[in-house]
């Protein structure tokens, strides 16, 4: 759309630090607090004179203490994105609404009477995910009123639900013989003690986790909490890989696939079942497909989830911290000039929100780009001859990042329950 003409800014979008001068306007998401960056440079002083603290994560003790802290930078971010949009020139604007997903995150135990940590009795923390769409309700109000004549798009990334349970997914490998431990680590993966001050010489759980594995004996390994798979330590791709693509890895994948579905969480009375979803070949495609996970995790319907890296403890530990998880069906929404409110999108798939975008902006769409264009929107899509670009390296930062900021993004994800410490 930059590269079209048009003036795009970008308002509390992840991953958009350090924020890209080539647009009319970024202010970034996660980030570190010093230094904060935004573009154009001098708009960060702006919004901190008069929105102190706007980009500052909530923190709490308690989980009161943290939905009220979540409550009131809902309110800093939400001003200051209001301001913003009000003062700075665009003709595309994407404003991003944390809260909604950091309060399921940490109060759906609280809303769920069937939650294993449910507590009766706190109402005020029962309702909070109820007043935090009710809030992001009313920005999408204000920011309407700036320009009634444009067309919206209200989309989320996922949806949300319970969840009941995280499963330890390198430990229960372990246990299974599927992942084995350099001898000097094996009592590391055992007591919290030595885990404790083997991981205070790593930068995160992560590190040492690998430092931990016994690569040339590992047949597979869970990754990252984010990721929700299990990876085979396959030849050609990781770098002491034992297992051979063919048949080796589908026997290995089924002996895994059975072996969760038996596990029975606590409580629950009944085993995870089906809780494979899919295969990498099954479900990712592309130049860079080789890299994703071999086996994607949904348990019991979302309710239990994969915990990374190898913190000694139960298999299954309840969810109290972040009682709610994310759902593949999201929320989708549209209005304005372009679009027929009669039209039906209840087949619609996030990958259809970048043609309809272009679309609805008159911008050609790319050849080979995922997606179509959503029934309700009244232009007819004009298709580009020119491929979408491909990156096979990330493109460079005009302003890269410090280790020292690396870190501090990194805390700021540990806190909000994306990765472990």
């Amino acid at each position: 759309m930059a590269r079209a003409g048009l003036r795009v800014g970008l308002v509390h979008l992840p991953l958009t630090w350090p924020p890209d001068s080539s647009l009319a306007f970024v202010v970034p998401g996660h980030g570190p607090r010093e230094g904060m960056q935004t573009h154009p440079p001098e708009l960060h002083g702006d919004l901190e004179r008069q929105f102190p603290g706007y980009d500052r994560s909530a923190k709490g003790r308690s989980a009161g203490a943290l939905v009220k802290a979540m409550e009131e930078a809902q309110e800093r971010r939400d001003q200051a994105a209001l301001w913003v949009a009000r003062e700075m020139p665009w003709d595309v604007l994407m404003v991003m609404v944390k809260a909604t997903d950091s309060v399921a995150h940490a109060t759906w135990r609280f809303r769920d009477p069937d939650h294993p940590a449910h507590r009766k009795g706190d109402e005020e923390l029962a309702g909070a995910l109820d007043r935090s769409y009710v809030s992001a309700d009313s920005l999408i109000g204000d920011l309407r009123a700036l320009a009634p004549d444009a067309n919206i798009v209200v989309a989320s990334d996922h949806g949300h639900g319970p969840c009941h349970h995280s499963l330890g997914i390198n430990q229960w490998l372990l246990d299974a013989g599927f992942l084995h431990l350099k001898p000097r680590y094996a009592a590391v993966g055992r007591s919290r003690l030595l885990y404790g001050l083997a991981r205070a010489r790593h930068r995160s759980g992560w590190d040492l986790f690998r430092a931990m594995v016994d690569w040339s004996s590992t047949l597979a390994y869970g990754g990252t909490g984010t990721e929700q798979g299990i990876y085979v330590n396959t030849v050609g791709r990781e770098p002491e890989g034992v297992v051979r693509p063919g048949e080796d890895r589908e026997r290995l994948l089924d002996a895994i696939s059975e072996g969760l579905e038996a596990l029975v969480p606590p409580g629950s009375g009944q085993s995870l079942g089906p809780c494979v979803v899919a295969r990498q070949e099954d479900h990712v495609y592309g130049p860079h497909a080789f890299e994703a996970p071999d086996l994607f995790f949904v348990g019991a319907e979302g309710r239990v989830i994969l915990r990374e890296g190898l913190r000694p403890g139960p298999l299954f530990r309840t969810a109290s911290r972040s009682s709610g998880t994310h759902r593949s069906d999201g929320l989708l929404t549209m209005a304005g000039p372009l679009v027929d409110s009669g039209a039906n999108i209840a087949d619609a798939r996030i990958w259809d929100l970048a043609p309809t975008l272009l679309t609805m902006a008159g911008i050609p769409v790319p050849g080979g780009l995922d997606g179509q264009v959503l029934d309700p929107i009244q232009a007819e899509p004009q298709m580009s001859k020119e491929m979408g670009t491909a990156f096979d390296e990330p493109p460079s930062l005009s302003n890269p990042v410090s280790r020292a900021e690396e870190r501090r993004v990194r805390r700021e994800l540990e806190g909000l329950g994306y990765i472990e410490g």
